[in-house]
């Protein structure tokens, strides 16, 4: 027995009774786990087997269910976590997370609390595998998040239909009119209740596979941004034939497991979109073309901006004279100066050339030297060669002059004067 609210589970004794005790008021469900009834002893529900019950204090709620034999077809089994996704039943719910099938005891209440639940041995064999230990295993076995929504669609002979809400330990079972053999269709329907409860087993993680199924395995793991993906490991839909021979099919199980399919890292510029048709995601977009980059540039992504960032500048231009030009070389990287001074003109040996980089011509100073004083029967002329004035010429010689006769030399005219004239005394003196 299982009530459902604080969640205590309860072995009833050996003539059948239950008794849950020490209760606040409130709103309960009780429900018989009856799977090792049906399958270890062939017994079935003769009325519902579960009831929704309202407790008040000092108001004792008694609940009988009825359970006998039956010669009706019956259809069942159970939906459950499969962690290695195999469809076989070899998992459990390890409820302590110590690898180990662990066994509840009831304590002196006779109650076990339901989120410890492992293993009970109802029948004191030691053990939980086989027909006969149906049942006592948690096998990982799980309801609806909902207790209204159908979960399984069971249709048969005669236009029999059925929908199954499944039981809090993952157990269904149906049973259909008397006589009513054929083949029977029982088809899963996935509705949201039931995923989000599949989703809860995932992330617990203490589904494991059984220590004599294989390696345990948990399927614990990080909530990134992802998508929860669960689906059935099981065919959605099952058949059975039922007959007067062959009149139950517990076979019938539903296997469900839960991938998280975390989005994939993108950069700034992809787009990650779940496809639900193939299950993986897309990531769409491409990085923007990288710009044209000078020689002296250098192109960097930035993956916050998502834009190219361009570093670099050109190098400075170097300092050049008036006649010469700076090109900057885009293969080179360099700049390439062009231009040559212009030719020094032809100077006097007095003259000096200096080039003029602000009027970017060459300057000629320095003049001729003053040309001499010379007398009216010389001549200057300039030596090129030495750089000086010559001077050229003779004075006349001076004539002969009588003895009262003076010869002075005429710079005016160039010649000599001759000046004096001979006295009438000396005249006579001569004769």
């Amino acid at each position: 027995m299982v009530l459902k609210g604080q969640i205590l589970m309860m072995v009833t004794g050996a003539n059948g009774y239950y008794n849950f005790t020490g209760f606040i008021p409130g709103d309960y469900i009780i429900q018989v786990q009856d799977a090792n009834l049906n399958t270890a002893y062939d017994l079935y529900n003769v009325s519902p087997s579960l009831s929704f019950l309202f407790i008040n204090n000092c108001n004792y709620e008694v609940k009988d269910f009825s359970y006998n034999k039956t010669d009706l077809p019956v259809l069942g089994n159970l939906v459950w976590y499969d962690i290695n996704a195999n469809g076989i039943q070899d998992e459990w719910y390890d409820a302590n997370d110590d690898g180990v099938v662990t066994e509840n005891i009831p304590d002196s209440n006779g109650y076990v609390d339901y989120s410890t639940y492992e293993w009970i041995d109802f029948n004191g064999d030691g053990s939980y595998e086989g027909a006969n230990n149906e049942g006592e295993l948690n096998a990982a076995g799980f309801g609806s998040t909902t207790i209204t929504v159908p979960n399984i669609y069971v249709t048969g002979p005669n236009g029999f239909s059925k929908e199954i809400i499944i039981g809090i330990q993952g157990y269904w079972r149906t049973r259909a009119p008397l006589n009513a053999w054929g083949e029977y269709e029982a088809m899963f329907d996935f509705e949201p209740g039931i995923e989000a409860a599949a989703v809860l087993m995932r992330e617990s993680g203490l589904v494991k596979v059984l220590p004599s199924a294989g390696v345990l395995k948990s399927s614990n793991s990080s909530k990134l941004e992802s998508i929860e993906v669960c689906g059935l490991t099981t065919d959605g839909v099952k058949l059975a034939e039922l007959s007067a021979i062959e009149p139950v099919d517990n076979t019938l199980d539903f296997g469900i497991q839960c991938k998280l399919l975390v989005e994939p890292p993108t950069a700034c510029y992809e787009t990650a979109t779940f496809n639900d048709l193939t299950g993986v995601w897309e990531v769409t977009g491409t990085q923007p073309v990288e710009p044209p980059t000078a020689c002296y540039e250098t192109t960097t992504f930035n993956d916050i901006t998502c834009v190219w960032d361009v570093t670099g500048t050109q190098p400075l231009p170097p300092i050049t004279l008036c006649f010469e030009t700076a090109t900057f070389n885009n293969t080179t990287c360099l700049w390439e100066v062009t231009g040559t001074q212009p030719t020094a003109p032809a100077t006097a040996c007095y003259e000096t050339a200096t080039f003029n980089n602000t009027t970017c011509v060459w300057v000629v100073t320095g003049t001729q030297p003053v040309a001499p004083i010379i007398s009216c029967f010389e001549t200057a002329t300039f030596n090129d060669t030495t750089c000086v004035w010559d001077v050229t010429g003779t004075q006349p010689l001076a004539p002969v002059t009588a003895c009262y006769e003076t010869a002075a030399f005429n710079t005016v005219t160039c010649v000599w004067v001759v000046t004096g004239t001979l006295t009438s005394s000396t005249n006579n003196l001569m004769f």
